[in-house]
């Protein structure tokens, strides 16, 4: 009812049932909004009802999936390949990381873990973070914040490191104390497009460990590793923390990199010129 009484021209939305929703209220009612669909998942047309031929147009926010739909018949004109923005003034303010531990009940002596993701084990893989910190010496405090959507998730992450381990849940205008008072990033899954917590924890300066999939948004091999096989992310989780000054020295690279790609002072033309193009254009 919101989009029909403000007669909105184009619903831009990143759900793919609230956009299939949309497909068919406006098919059923005749409305004339026109429905640009963000695919975050990397979806495959062979999907059928979630794809191009139900929107009027569709962003891609990395250039290989960009290029799968078009060899799987997806015409260009009706599709545009822009990544996630990010506000990165946000995350480059200084602040005093003995009092964000304090205010956050965070050990100052330790060395921080910080992941960024809803508690769950299929897509997040937090139960593999888990255990991999449990790996390591006591040297290491694990901080997830997100939602918990597996809550016993949050039992086994205070049962295997006891002390060493937080779960929070914040709201967005305290991510960028939540960044700043760790020492590391760790970004623990193995498959989607795009990851906009590890493009803020960049921005923020944090030096980060991902999975090779993830090579195009950051860069540094340093900062990469197999993390598939059970083991991997405790090493390299260990040869950061025992690298500290090097890994901060990536992390300054790392940040400028970030901002010039993924900030929306950078982006912000593009995503106008795509709308412009569904009104324009779309069918």
């Amino acid at each position: 009812p919101f989009v029909v009484w403000h007669e909105y021209d184009i619903v831009h939305c990143s759900e793919p049932a609230v956009c299939h929703f949309l497909f068919h209220a406006k098919r059923r009612f005749k409305f004339r909004y026109k429905v640009l669909f963000t695919d975050g998942l990397g979806l495959h047309p062979a999907l059928g009802r979630y794809f191009p031929e139900r929107w009027e147009h569709l962003q891609t926010i990395t250039l290989p999936h960009y290029h799968r739909l078009i060899q799987a018949g997806v015409k260009p004109a009706k599709m545009s390949f822009l990544p996630y923005g990010v506000d990165s003034n946000r995350y480059q303010v200084r602040m005093d990381k003995k009092k964000l531990r304090d205010q956050y009940g965070i050990p100052e002596e330790k060395i921080v873990i910080l992941s960024v993701a809803a508690l769950n084990r299929r897509h997040k893989r937090i139960d593999y973070l888990i255990r991999e910190v449990h790996r390591l010496g006591k040297d290491y405090f694990l901080l997830i914040v997100g939602q918990p959507e597996e809550p016993d998730l949050v039992r086994l992450g205070r049962e295997s490191l006891d002390r060493n381990f937080k779960s929070l849940y914040v709201p967005f205008d305290q991510m960028a104390e939540i960044y700043h008072l760790a020492d590391l990033f760790v970004f623990p899954c193995l498959i989607g497009e795009f990851g906009l917590a590890l493009a803020e924890a960049m921005c923020a300066g944090l030096p980060v460990i991902a999975h090779r999939h993830f090579q195009w948004i950051v860069g540094e091999p340093r900062c990469l590793a197999e993390l598939a096989q059970e083991g991997n992310l405790a090493k390299k989780i260990d040869e950061v923390g025992e690298n500290l000054d090097a890994f901060r020295a990536i992390a300054e690279r790392n940040r400028a990199r970030t901002v010039e790609r993924f900030d929306w002072s950078h982006l912000k033309e593009g995503y106008l010129r795509m709308y412009e193009r569904v009104f324009l254009n779309a069918s």
